[in-house]
């Protein structure tokens, strides 16, 4: 009885840390979008005809990058992570991948901010706003870590 009290503890602070570590990521973006668009949205355009700049192809392929690898990365460390004995162990090694999978997504946002930055083209500030988006929709959700994890609360 102690020991599945204590994983409910675990994994009740583990997904608070999770959670709190998402909106730390996500709000820390808008600010820095938020920045950009202050400070330099005065002489940018929307401009796609653009295809000789470099940035124009590397965004969007950083974008699918990010989008592929945070989930090939995430679902081969959660099936590496099915073989741990302890829930502890699973909950634990969760809270790891969960941000190696955050990570993978937040960098092509602020690439593409960067690309914003140095291009003055809201091209990239808008595939940066749709993979923001997309980052804001995986908030960590307690059934669905559960599920993944094979938890029984």
């Amino acid at each position: 009885m102690q020991t599945d009290n204590n994983s409910k503890t675990q994994f009740e602070s583990t997904f608070k840390i999770l959670t709190i570590i998402h909106a730390v990521m996500a709000f820390m973006i808008v600010a820095f979008a938020m920045l950009l668009i202050f400070l330099f949205s005065e002489n940018s355009t929307f401009d796609l005809s653009n295809t000789s700049d470099p940035l124009f192809i590397l965004v969007p392929v950083a974008f699918l990058g990010g989008l592929l690898g945070s989930n090939i990365v995430y679902k081969k460390q959660l099936v590496s992570l099915l073989t741990k004995e302890t829930e502890n162990e699973k909950i634990m090694g969760l809270q790891a991948i969960f941000v190696v999978k955050l990570a993978l997504l937040e960098f092509p946002i602020l690439f593409g901010l960067v690309a914003f930055l140095l291009m003055s083209n809201t091209y990239y500030l808008g595939l940066s706003g749709l993979m923001l988006i997309y980052f804001i929709i995986q908030r960590p959700n307690r059934s669905r870590i559960e599920m993944e994890l094979g938890l029984h609360n």
